[in-house]
C-alpha cells in the first residue's frame, strides 16, 4: 500500500517548519498526481481494493494529528482532485491546541467538524489520546492510549476505528502487539522502517517536493530507494 503522509497545510509555512506545506504548493502537489493520472483515496479504500484490480495507479493519502487547516485549506484541494484522505487524531486534544509542536501549537479539529467531515466521506483514524512516545510508556499507559483512543473516536463517529498512526512514527514489538490486540486492522509508521504488520511504512512529503519528486514518492521504488539513503547518511557508531 502506497502511503504519503502530511501533517500541516498552511497558507506559508513558518521557516524551518518541515511539517507544513504551503497551500500553492499542496495544491500543485496535487495537480501533479492528478495530470499523471494517480488516483488518491483513503487508507480503507486503498485496503479494500481487490487484488486483481488494474487500477494500479493509487495511493493513500493521509493526514497526522487532525490539524483544524485540513478542513479549512487541504480539503477543497482535495475535493477538486477527486482525492479522499484519512486523518489521524488525537483524541485527548481534539478541539484544543497540538501542544506537542511546542509554544500554544497549532489548532485542531473539533469533534462537531470530524463529524461533519466524516459524513463527507473523509476517513478517521486513531493517533492515541495524547501523542506520546508510546515505547516510553508502561504497558498498561500504552494500551490506555492505543485501545482508548480508538473507543473515543467510535464512540463519537458512530463508525469502526480501523487504523493507528504511532506517534512520532515509533513502535517496537510490544506497541505492535498492544495495537494489534486492541482492534486494529493495521497500524502505520514512518519511512525508512522496514514494513511489516502493524508496521506500514508511510512517506513524508513536504513543501520541498515538486511535481517529478511527488511522482517518485508515490512510485513503488522510493521505500527501497528512501531506506538505502537513509543507510547512507547514517553516522559510524
Amino acid at each position: 500500500m502506497r502511503s504519503l503522509l502530511y501533517h500541516r497545510v498552511v497558507q506559508v509555512p513558518e521557516p524551518d517548519d518541515r511539517y507544513s506545506v504551503s497551500l500553492t504548493r499542496f495544491d500543485r502537489q496535487m495537480q501533479a498526481l492528478v495530470r499523471r493520472d494517480w488516483r488518491g483515496g483513503s487508507v480503507g479504500e486503498a485496503a479494500d481494493r481487490p487484488e486483481d484490480d488494474p487500477v494500479e495507479r493509487g495511493f493513500a493519502l493521509t493526514f497526522d494529528d487532525g490539524y483544524e487547516d485540513f478542513e479549512r485549506l487541504a480539503l477543497p484541494v482535495l475535493e477538486r482532485c477527486g482525492f479522499t484522505a484519512t486523518v489521524f487524531v488525537v483524541t485527548g486534544h481534539v478541539g484544543g491546541r497540538a501542544q506537542w509542536d511546542g509554544g500554544m501549537g497549532a489548532p485542531l479539529l473539533g469533534w462537531r467538524s470530524i463529524r461533519e467531515l466524516h459524513e463527507r466521506g473523509i476517513e478517521f483514524g486513531s493517533h492515541t489520546r495524547t501523542h506520546p512516545h508510546l515505547t516510553r510508556l508502561s504497558s498498561a499507559r500504552a494500551r490506555d492510549e492505543i485501545r482508548g483512543s480508538r473507543e473515543d473516536l467510535e464512540d463519537r463517529i458512530g463508525s469502526a476505528v480501523r487504523w493507528l498512526a504511532y506517534p512520532y512514527g515509533e513502535s517496537d514489538s510490544d506497541v505492535r502487539r498492544l495495537a494489534r490486540e486492541s482492534g486494529y486492522e493495521d497500524a502505520f509508521g514512518v519511512l525508512p522502517s522496514r514494513p511489516g504488520p502493524f508496521q506500514r511504512p508511510r512517506i513524508e512529503c513536504d513543501d520541498g517536493d515538486g511535481p517529478f519528486g511527488m511522482t517518485l514518492k508515490v512510485s513503488r521504488w522510493y521505500p527501497v530507494f528512501a531506506r538505502v539513503i537513509s543507510k547512507s547518511h547514517r553516522q559510524p557508531g
